[in-house]
């Protein structure tokens, strides 16, 4: 079984978030995978689509936001790197310069 974070491209400002939740899926994708073309053709599990239209903030404009799109909601592989070659949490600390950033900022 796989380890998985669920990510959402945020409409607020125009990057993808993680949610900060994880799941273990037997049949998940090697790599980041929309929800759309991971189950295309197939119903999305229930513990998955728990998680589509949950509101949630955004960490960068602190405004609440919600993705319903299937294609804008990704599962994304524990430990997988994209193309800074940093794990999503790596990821979420970095500003858009690349500098590590507070939590708090």
């Amino acid at each position: 079984m796989a380890k998985y974070e669920i990510h959402f491209f945020c409409d607020e400002c125009g990057e993808t978030h993680p949610l900060g939740i994880g799941l273990e899926l037997d049949d998940g994708p090697a790599e980041k995978t929309s929800l759309g073309d991971a189950y295309q053709g197939r119903a999305i599990p229930a513990n998955i689509g728990i998680f589509m239209g949950n509101r949630t903030r955004c960490p960068n404009t602190g405004r609440m936001t919600t993705q319903k799109d299937n294609n804008q909601i990704f599962l994304v592989p524990i430990g997988w790197r994209g193309s800074l070659g940093l794990t999503a949490i790596e990821r979420l600390h970095r500003g858009s310069a690349g500098r590590v950033r507070s939590p708090l900022q």
